[in-house]
Order: structure tokens, then sequence, then C-alpha cells
């Protein structure tokens, strides 16, 4: 019937929809992680070569470099997810 067609016609437009939309932000996510990353090879070299003594800038160094390396992990869970859906 004209109903079920329209309607067919309705669901694959939400289907491609949603599949622009989770390829968008797999393209999103890949270009934060690789942000994340770069931020965090700086921070690493940084705390690598930070000299002794000022122990509290040290630790905030530190803080901050776990608290990226969280985002970057969360980042690369939510791509490979729709990744897997077959988004990319």
């Amino acid at each position: 019937s004209p109903e079920e067609r329209r309607r067919a016609f309705e669901a694959e437009k939400a289907a491609a929809r949603a599949a622009d939309r989770k390829k968008k932000r797999v393209k999103e996510l890949e270009g934060l992680i690789a942000e994340g990353e770069a931020k965090l090879g700086a921070l690493r070299e940084e705390l690598k070569n930070h000299p002794g003594g000022d122990w509290a800038k040290v630790a905030k160094l530190a803080t901050n470099e776990q608290a990226l390396a969280k985002d970057v992990d969360r980042l690369m869970s939510e791509w490979m997810d729709l990744s897997s859906e077959g988004a990319s």
C-alpha cells in the first residue's frame, strides 16, 4: 500500500541520517583522539625532562596527564563502538 511504502521510505531516510551522523562523529572523534594523543606526548615529554625540585608542578603535570589519558581512552572506546557498527 502507499502508506507502507511511505513508512519504508521514511525509515530508510532516518537510517541514512543516522549513518551520516555516525560517520561525522567518527571523523570528529579521530580528530579529537589525534589532538589528545599529541597533547599527551607533549605532557609526557615534559614530565620526562622535568628537573626535580618543583614537586608541586610535577604532581600537577602527572594529574593532567592521567586525566587526559582517561579522556583519550574514552574517545577511543566511543570510536571503536561506532566503527564496529559499520560507521567508518
